[in-house]
């Protein structure tokens, strides 16, 4: 089956990836020069912002946890 208009598909990946329209446009260009050198290291550089913000969002959530953790005890005591 083929794509009616794989640029298209290429941007709205790069879109659902996180991409801001910059950066999936700047992608769109290594993947119509066919550079997969360069296309996998603007991917791998990707990977890692989400990757990073992945950790950071959990270090969130674990300080979150602890909170509640703490208000939970609390209350038991309480009763």
């Amino acid at each position: 089956m083929k794509q009616e208009n794989p640029s298209n598909d290429t941007l709205q990946c790069m879109k659902d990836c996180g991409c801001t329209d910059e950066q999936a446009r700047r992608y769109l260009k290594l993947h119509q020069s066919d550079s997969i050198t360069e296309q996998l290291q603007f991917l791998y550089c990707h990977r890692k912002k989400l990757m990073n913000e992945l950790h950071d969002a959990q270090k969130k959530i674990d300080c979150i946890d602890y909170v509640i953790r703490q208000l939970e005890q609390q209350k038991q005591q309480k009763s």
